[in-house]
């Protein structure tokens, strides 16, 4: 989670820079400087922090730096304001390293704000343009890569998205939860299956966008937020709900990062079958991580309310 946090920051960091100062080059090497330095303060910061937390977790460790402090007339009055700023500096940490309500529930809120952000970001732009340039900039990808072959691929790996075939999927899943006694789980995963769809639909007929033109398979509805794209999501919570039941650590994290492709792969598809835009299969991600991410945190939240009722 680690990696990904900071990969995240680190890649819109400059992706932002990149944008923002496009027209001149030395204004973003300067900044990206600035950038590389702030970073290893901040890497530097984080790891003092981690080794002075990991060693005040010893009660003779903290029993030694009150009587070191106390022996010092210019640090005294540095142990009142130590004492007011525990609780909150604690409840930071917790937040931020795994285990109960920790790091576990801070992903899940920068996934769902996330998710929340583009799928109300792209519905804002598109009630101003019909067409943004990563829609336009996909169709003419689309057009240069056209292939009969490809054509049948496509077609095959997007019915993967499909309702029936992903809501199978995770009825199936949350049966074999509920199997093994992890039934916050299953509630999770079949509402946020079942939120999802209902969002999508009401979503479709909010915007009511028309579909590209010259599509290669049929499509009835609206376009904005793909339903495909939005469905294909439920693989990646089904691999993350699974995830702690794998053996091995391959399979922990390989299970999700094979659900990621799959839902990228699906998402392809439909722009490659021009029955979606770049930002309907975008917005339809957005959507379907938004709302699972809500219902995980509430699985999330009572997994630790019952283990709490259980242990007192």
């Amino acid at each position: 989670p680690y990696d990904v946090v900071g990969a995240g920051l680190w890649g819109t960091t400059f992706v932002i820079l990149g944008y923002v100062f496009w027209q001149s080059f030395s204004q973003v090497a300067s900044i990206a400087k600035q950038g590389a330095l702030a970073l290893g303060v901040v890497i530097t910061l984080v790891v003092a922090i981690y080794a002075a937390v990991k060693w005040l977790r010893e009660e003779g460790n903290r029993a030694e730096l009150v009587a070191w402090i106390e022996g010092k007339p210019l640090l005294r009055p540095l142990l009142p304001l130590g004492r007011k700023v525990h609780r909150p500096l604690l409840f930071a940490w917790n937040r931020l390293t795994p285990g109960e309500l920790g790091l576990e529930l801070t992903t899940l809120l920068m996934v769902g704000g996330v998710g929340a952000f583009v799928f109300f970001g792209y519905w804002r732009i598109l009630t101003m343009r019909s067409l943004t340039v990563g829609d336009m900039r996909a169709l003419r990808w689309v057009d240069d890569l056209h292939s009969d072959t490809l054509v049948s691929v496509a077609k095959v790996l997007t019915a993967l998205g499909s309702l029936p075939v992903t809501g199978a999927a995770v009825l199936a899943t949350a049966a074999l939860l509920v199997a093994r006694r992890l039934v916050p789980q299953a509630l999770a995963l079949v509402a946020g299956m079942g939120l999802t769809v209902l969002a999508v639909h009401l979503a479709k007929a909010a915007v009511n966008r028309p579909r590209p033109p010259d599509p290669l398979v049929g499509a009835a509805d609206a376009s904005y937020p793909s339903g495909h794209s939005a469905y294909a999501i439920a693989y990646v919570a089904i691999a993350v709900a699974l995830s702690r039941t794998l053996p091995g650590r391959a399979g922990r994290v390989g299970a999700p990062l094979a659900a990621v492709a799959l839902a990228v792969l699906i998402g392809l598809t439909r722009m490659y079958l021009r029955v979606h835009y770049f930002s309907d299969v975008i917005g339809g991600y957005g959507l379907a991580f938004g709302v699972f991410s809500l219902c995980a945190i509430a699985a999330l939240v009572v997994s630790h309310l019952r283990q709490n009722e259980v242990a007192a």
